[in-house]
């Protein structure tokens, strides 16, 4: 499958194609993704999310700084939206990752601690370095799979209820709705918190309808 390289002719919407595999989800359980899947090389910019849905909810303003204080619903309704915009003919819908897919993009079958590189100020923007605020997409260094961001700027939703027990995961990789219905699976690290919840192995949850600052999200069509 081909990339798909811009999203309503806007900057930072290119989806990178990842072939299926396999992989250790939290280095404990076996995954085997039997189809690829698209993942965006970058996380949802205010520019789109203002083109699909009119709104523009985030804190810290800019066209291509990542797009927060989003709930989980929120990101829900922009990705119908986008569906109904975007038509592409291949079969697939633009949807929020698995928990699953999201490691499996953020390792980029790459033994680091972060996405992309042992040192976290290579590929992500966190506490120490964003002077307190969202960075735009794309300055840091990408993983091998060509994704940008995945530690640090703000955290990502996934579709998962939140489950304490790893080993709940689905082998093939599909969506996790067993566990905590008011919470949901959020990861990645973002640039009011450490370099240790940046790590590409830390799972964090968060209430669905929660607006933080350090919230957002990247589009996974699949």
């Amino acid at each position: 499958m081909k990339d798909i390289d811009t999203l309503l002719d806007l900057p930072y919407t290119r989806l990178r194609w990842i072939d299926a595999g396999t992989f250790l989800f939290q280095d404990k359980v076996q995954i085997t993704f039997e189809k690829g899947f698209y993942a965006g090389c970058y996380l949802v910019t205010q520019e789109l999310y203002e083109k699909v849905t009119g709104e523009n909810p985030s804190h810290f303003k800019g066209k291509h700084r990542p797009v927060e204080r989003v709930s989980l619903d929120d990101a829900q309704q922009f990705l119908q939206r986008l569906n109904e915009q975007v038509k592409l003919n291949d079969g697939l819908q633009f949807r929020l990752p698995s928990e699953t897919q999201w490691e499996y993009a953020a390792r980029a079958n790459q033994h680091f601690e972060y996405s992309g590189s042992q040192k976290l100020h290579e590929v992500g923007w966190f506490k120490d370095n964003s002077n307190d605020q969202t960075m735009p997409v794309g300055f840091k260094e990408p993983n091998a799979f060509g994704l940008y961001d995945m530690s640090g700027n703000v955290r990502e939703w996934c579709e998962d209820n939140w489950n304490e027990d790893v080993s709940k995961a689905f082998s093939n990789g599909a969506v996790l709705k067993a566990g905590h219905t008011d919470f949901r699976v959020l990861r990645g690290g973002s640039w009011g918190y450490n370099l240790s919840h940046a790590r590409v192995a830390v799972r964090n949850r968060n209430h669905y309808y929660n607006k933080y600052s350090n919230n957002g999200f990247r589009v996974f069509r699949y």
